[in-house]
């Protein structure tokens, strides 16, 4: 019987020691996986202690696992937000007891012990033993090559930007003297072969004008240059104005131009008349260029009122080529236009709406299109304004 009982306990630790045997294999191989992968593998449990490091996390922190285990993850994970110069240590606390997987900000940049500043992106994800919570696992790549081309490439758009600013300056000072030339010129007794040719460069210049405005306006935004102004207008005033050159262009194409204003907009706003003008200017224009017969049709009315703020929604329609409802979004992006036969039939540089979009948004409003290709199109905008300032 005490043989039996000692074969039974000699059978029992040999698959003990198998199980051992096959237990430290896994962790070997685990830890030769750890150490073969480039990314950095933190583990610290719930004390905020780090308790294994991999080759990767050595060689982005430039610190020792030997001398980083069971110290406070913030001394050996030093990060902060490039952009604010804060430290993120509250943030990473905080990280490693939501419970949740986290991932850390763009800007982050962390500080290794050799002096060096590393863009880092990292993932922090709980370990879970039988649904308790034992400690988290950080999971990061040094990222500072990529954030630096990024950076290059973002330096490189701005003086772009700010290149074509300039160079778009440049041309339309230039451009506005032949402009008041040719006028000049008009004025003058002419035969009817000059004056056609006067009136077809002046149509040229004008467009030419209108592009090179654009680019500006383009480069501006790019550059985070363009600023809005803040001053009290006449709203009557300002739709009239900006309705009259488009009465005579709808009157030469056949086209009925309408408008309907609701009563209850105040006469006196405060804003940029000068963008909101701009705006309308590209709608109703884009309007009569793409409708052939028909109508044309712009409403105003509030949407909503706060106080002094005001918001005001816009509605230009047509009855023109209309737009594939596929392509309703991909129109205010920049350079696009719904069908490329347009650009060469109709002109047109593709960045109209684009800017349009950008302003409206900088007063803080929104702008869509309901559109049926061969039908017609409406455009919608919205904008924030103030009231209950005198003009000056």
């Amino acid at each position: 019987m005490k043989n039996n009982n000692k074969h039974i306990k000699n059978k029992k630790s040999k698959k003990l020691n198998v199980l051992y045997d096959k237990l430290l294999a896994e962790k070997e191989k685990l830890e030769l996986i750890l150490c073969s992968i480039g990314d950095g593998v933190i583990t610290v449990d719930t004390k905020e202690k780090i308790i294994m490091m991999n080759k990767g996390a050595e060689y982005i922190t430039g610190r020792s696992a030997e001398s980083a285990i069971n110290k406070p993850l913030t001394e050996v994970f030093k990060v902060i937000d490039k952009s604010t110069g804060e430290s993120l240590d509250n943030w990473l606390v905080s990280a490693l007891h939501s419970g949740e997987i986290t991932g850390l900000r763009k800007n982050t940049v962390l500080s290794s012990d050799d002096g060096n500043e590393k863009y880092v992106s990292a993932c922090i994800s709980p370990i879970m033993v039988q649904n308790e919570r034992i400690g988290v696992v950080i999971v990061f790549r040094d990222i500072t090559r990529i954030r630096q081309a990024e950076e290059r490439v973002e330096a490189a758009n701005l003086a772009k930007s700010v290149f074509l600013a300039n160079m778009s300056h440049e041309i339309r000072t230039p451009l506005n003297g032949m402009l008041g030339m040719i006028e000049l010129t008009l004025l003058t007794d002419l035969n009817e072969e000059q004056r056609d040719n006067l009136l077809i460069a002046q149509s040229c210049a004008s467009t030419l004008l209108n592009v090179m405005n654009d680019i500006l306006d383009f480069s501006r935004i790019d550059a985070k240059k363009l600023t809005l102004d803040n001053i009290a207008f006449d709203f009557d005033k300002l739709l009239e104005h900006t309705l009259k050159p488009y009465e005579i262009k709808a009157r030469e194409k056949g086209l009925n131009l309408n408008h309907k204003l609701s009563t209850d907009i105040p006469k006196l706003l405060t804003g940029d008349p000068n963008r909101l003008k701009q705006i309308l200017n590209n709608l109703l224009g884009n309007a009569i260029k793409f409708t052939d017969t028909g109508e044309i049709n712009l409403t105003a009315a509030i949407k909503n009122k706060t106080g002094t703020e005001i918001e005001l929604e816009f509605q230009v329609s047509d009855t023109g080529i209309g737009i594939d409802p596929k392509d309703t979004q991909i129109i205010f992006d920049t350079f696009i236009q719904a069908d490329s036969s347009i650009t060469r039939k109709y002109g047109g540089t593709g960045l109209g709406l684009s800017i349009c979009k950008q302003l409206v948004e900088m007063m803080n409003g929104r702008i869509w299109v309901e559109s049926q290709k061969g039908v017609g199109s409406t455009f919608y905008f919205t904008v924030k304004l103030s009231t209950g300032t005198e003009l000056t």
